[in-house]
């Protein structure tokens, strides 16, 4: 028989062979406790209940049970024990209730249930007879908690009352008597926006609370839904020890269709989402690296952030003159929203919005300016700038504008501030679009309000041919003045165009032309889930002085793997490799469905760090590599040769062997994460035939478990 040779290599090792997946990626990931799909936190809690032995016959508990109105990983109602999900909880969700609770024969309800930026209730909860309140079997009505929205008992037959008002705690009241009485609260009041740093995070700095529970063993359970629920929020569950009040255990699912960014002055180690910001240390190992920091919005002073009711999936984080700014947009480009940073609060104050495409939008569309929408008017956008920097829109602060591209989903942040928007062909005078159109940042105001003159537009024709369809995407590069323009027809992109000099016309050039590998299969129709797995359908790029970076709806262009992203050479197009899902993930990733999903920072040691939506399991992707020739290449030759202990091969006529210690089993996965092969660790053992192809391998058991490695078979 023969045998095929191969290489092993540590996942830290570059391959000397063509293009194959980058070595050495650590599948870092954010705003999830569980980096897998079998065990990740679900989106958007909605209600939970807490069971133990004495309640259920199917209880395992304590348990924490939730409800969602929807989760993308197929985890709308699960279970929770002891800091990990226990899977799906379907068997009773007709029992979990929030707004209820029983005690002997007591029950408490709910009445007139608001959750203030819960379900689409924006606005302070209504009073008077309107007003939320709880009523008990045998007791008075409570109406002194401003927005009660979750109820429970503890042990001794206290009632438990989350406020969802600018309290954001938990109240307990004793009902030996026919009018409760408050004997005390529980978390932090104002919870997460407090001072004295607004918007930093806590243990009992607790945010839009939706579940309480109480077990057998007195411990107590905080369910935080996250304010606003829908746009914003996720599951954070809290349990505290019913002795000390300390916290035993916290599960966090963060993150639904959303992508990430870093502050530019922070060596990627302060992540951004839509809403919350995360720290990062990239010493820790892949699901030990991330914490939540903050929230960043705050509905009780910025009644009027755009974020409160406008979904916005996509940030891009910038430094303008020194100063912080988040821009947002929703999955399709449809507008540009502008937040700024002050120092001493972690809140984001409303600075701007921009309408692109549609003149209707869920904010402020009853107030914002009103004119007729007909042919002529078709163009006619309306903006907003704050203009005394209290971050609350009035009317004098709007404008109406043209936008000369309103089909056009490409808009791009230069890091200078200058927006720029997408579009076709040439820039046309007679008819009033068409080309890219650019605006320069006109100043940032006294109060680091940024403001651009949107009736001064910088035209600029389309530099390929019309018929090559729309920029679909843009990154413009301000230091080096290099402008890449992905090129769209039918949503997705074909290829990326590479231009030097962009600033300057005379001087212009297209340097690069970056295939992408598009191919729909000849199908009319493009759905997910139904006929695009055989499909290469690039959704997202970014790029850097170095790479571009390209993300895939479905399965990817090399490994055909959901979640991987191909890495070209900036200047020539060459194709570096390719990064997908590693070990750590389970080898998988849910689908890529932002235009902007994909972003990328450096490190001063020379990491690239590449940010991805995942939304299929609830989190955002951070690969983490070091590139060849990089200043951290050095560093990771120390690494490489520390983790390929006990990892060494040798080949033998009949093929190659491999050094597997002893007490450990290397898996052989291929590059979708299905098993081959599972060795078991007895010094020198043979690894046996394999087909051409590229195989992912992990270590377990032993004093190395855990070591990711590669198998190459050419």
């Amino acid at each position: 028989m023969k045998f095929r040779t191969f290489a092993l290599l540590s996942s830290l090792l570059p391959l000397a062979a063509a293009a194959a997946p980058i070595p050495g990626v650590a599948s870092h990931w954010l705003a999830n406790t569980s980096g897998t799909s079998e065990g990740h936190i679900a989106n958007f809690l909605t209600d939970m209940v807490v069971y133990y032995p004495a309640q259920g016959s199917n209880a395992s508990g304590p348990l924490a049970i939730t409800a969602s109105f929807w989760d993308e990983g197929n985890c709308g109602y699960c279970g929770y024990k002891d800091g990990a999900s226990i899977g799906k909880a379907e068997w009773w969700r007709d029992t979990i209730h929030s707004d209820r609770a029983w005690y002997g024969g007591k029950k408490c309800t709910i009445g007139n249930l608001w959750g203030r930026a819960f379900l689409f209730r924006n606005s302070a909860p209504p009073k008077g007879d309107s007003a939320p309140y709880v009523a008990c079997t045998g007791h008075d009505t409570l109406r002194s908690v401003t927005d009660p929205t979750a109820l429970a008992f503890d042990r001794s037959g206290n009632l438990l009352v989350a406020d969802n008002g600018p309290d954001q705690n938990v109240k307990i009241f004793a009902m030996d008597a026919p009018k409760p009485r408050l004997l005390r609260t529980f978390g932090d009041s104002g919870g997460v926006f407090a001072g004295p740093v607004s918007g930093r995070a806590g243990t009992r700095r607790f945010w839009g609370i939706r579940g309480l529970g109480v077990d057998s063993t007195g411990n107590v359970y905080v369910g935080n839904t996250g304010i606003p629920m829908q746009t914003m929020g996720g599951t954070d569950i809290r349990v505290f020890s019913g002795k000390d009040s300390s916290l035993l255990w916290q599960v966090q699912g963060l993150s639904f269709v959303n992508s990430a960014d870093a502050d530019p002055a922070s060596d990627a180690k302060s992540v951004f989402l839509n809403a919350k910001r995360f720290e990062m240390d990239w010493s820790q190992a892949p699901g030990r690296s991330w914490k939540l920091a903050a929230t960043t919005l705050d509905p009780f002073r910025y009644p009027s952030d755009p974020r409160i009711v406008q979904p916005m999936e996509s940030v891009f984080l910038r430094r303008i003159q020194g100063k912080l700014f988040q821009f947002s947009t929703s999955m399709t480009g449809d507008f540009l929203a502008i937040h700024r940073f002050v120092e001493g609060s972690e809140i984001a104050v409303p600075a701007g919005f921009i309408c692109l495409r549609d003149a209707k939008v869920a904010w402020m569309a009853d107030s914002a300016p009103a004119f007729e929408r007909n042919e002529a008017n078709k163009r006619v956008r309306w903006a907003w700038m704050d203009r005394n920097g209290d971050g609350i829109p009035q009317k004098s602060e709007y404008a109406l504008y043209d936008n000369f591209n309103i089909y056009s989903q490409s808009l791009e942040v230069g890091e200078d501030g200058a927006l720029w928007t997408g579009g076709q062909g040439d820039w046309s005078v007679q008819f009033q679009g068409g080309g890219l159109v650019g605006y320069g940042l006109d100043s940032l105001d006294k109060w680091g309000v940024p403001h651009w003159n949107l009736s001064k537009p910088n035209h600029v024709d389309v530099p390929f041919p019309a018929d090559s369809g729309f920029v679909g995407r843009m990154k413009y590069l301000t230091g080096s003045d290099v402008m890449y323009l992905g090129v769209q027809r039918n949503y997705f992109l074909r290829k990326v165009l590479r231009y030097e000099h962009w600033s300057d016309p005379a001087r212009r050039n297209l340097s690069a032309t970056i295939d992408l590998g598009y191919d729909d299969k000849g199908e009319a129709e493009i759905r997910l889930d139904q006929n695009s797995a055989a499909m290469t359908l690039p959704m997202s790029f970014t790029a850097d002085s170095d790479y571009v970076y390209t993300a895939y709806l479905d399965n990817g262009r090399d490994a055909r793997v959901r979640g991987e992203i191909s890495v070209q050479e900036a200047r020539s197009g060459r194709m570096v490799g390719w990064i997908v899902p590693g070990a750590e993930v389970g080898f998988r990733a849910g689908a890529v469905d932002l235009l902007y999903g994909v972003n990328v920072r450096t490190q001063a040691d020379g990491h690239k760090v590449v940010f991805v939506e995942e939304d299929g399991f609830g989190k955002v992707m951070a690969y983490r590599w070091c590139p060849v020739g990089a200043k951290c290449s050095e560093a990771v030759g120390v690494e490489a040769q520390q983790a390929s202990q006990g990892l060494a091969t040798r080949h033998r006529v009949d093929g190659w062997e491999v050094r597997v210690p002893v007490g450990s089993m290397l898996d052989v996965r291929d590059l979708r994460g299905a098993l081959i092969r599972a060795v078991h660790g007895n010094d020198w053992v043979r690894l046996g035939a394999l087909a051409k192809g590229v195989y992912l391998a992990q270590l377990r058991g032993g004093q190395s478990s855990g070591q990711a490695v590669r198998i190459v078979v050419p």
